[in-house]
């Protein structure tokens, strides 16, 4: 399979990341599967198997290496969706916008992290705004690298959506926890406690006599 070039599908429309070929001895834009940053990227999947050297060769090959600034928009919110961000070397900020009201800040990523992961599974645009925090490497695949990593080795790209979607279900799970201790710790909100389990109930007459015609062996008074 190709690996992803300059021009080559959809490229992004987000302007604010540097999908130039950078220059010799700097940031290599295409991916190897032997490059450190990829390999040590891959294992914050947490893959289980871990993906062979084929695997790795065919995934490396649908990613584009590209750079973004501190403070830069890597995606935008209601921007199409046309591009998957993985976190090489970076950390970012989540941020969701309201007509008339101040930006809100809805969270933070880091390596090995996702954003803009509803590229992948036909989403429209982006639901939020995503901006570096630091100088930043990022993975890049667009949605046409993946339909072509779909063709050409299908239960690769299974596998790689399956470790994103796993990655959003345990990101889920953390952000819930932060919002029930922040309404237990600042707006004083306490869980309600589970209602103890209720014991058996108590032998109805009716039950009694389905108990004789099913041949009960102790007569219920």
């Amino acid at each position: 399979m190709e690996p992803y070039r300059q021009g080559s599908g959809r490229q992004s429309s987000n302007p604010g990341v540097d999908y130039a070929q950078a220059p010799a001895g700097s940031v290599r834009a295409l991916v190897q599967h032997t490059d450190p940053d990829f390999q040590e990227t891959l294992a914050h999947l947490q893959v289980t198997p871990p993906f062979g050297e084929s695997e790795m060769q065919a995934l490396a090959g649908s990613l584009y290496r590209c750079t973004a600034d501190a403070n830069q928009v890597i995606l935008g919110q209601g921007e199409p969706a046309d591009t998957c961000y993985w976190l090489a070397d970076a950390r970012a900020r989540l941020e969701y916008a309201i007509t008339g009201k101040p930006v809100e800040a809805i969270g933070s990523v880091r390596q090995g992290d996702f954003i803009g992961e509803g590229a992948l599974i036909g989403a429209e645009a982006y639901p939020y705004t995503a901006a570096a925090g630091t100088a930043s490497t990022l993975f890049a695949i667009g949605t046409a690298q993946f339909v072509e990593l779909q063709r050409h080795a299908p239960a690769i790209a299974v596998r790689f959506l399956a470790a994103v979607a796993g990655q959003q279900v345990r990101r889920l799970r953390i952000d819930g926890k932060k919002i029930e201790s922040f309404a237990n710790q600042v707006l004083g909100i306490v869980a309600p406690v589970p209602a103890a389990e209720a014991g058996p109930a108590a032998p109805t007459a009716l039950g009694r006599l389905f108990n004789r015609l099913a041949g009960g062996s102790k007569e219920e008074p």
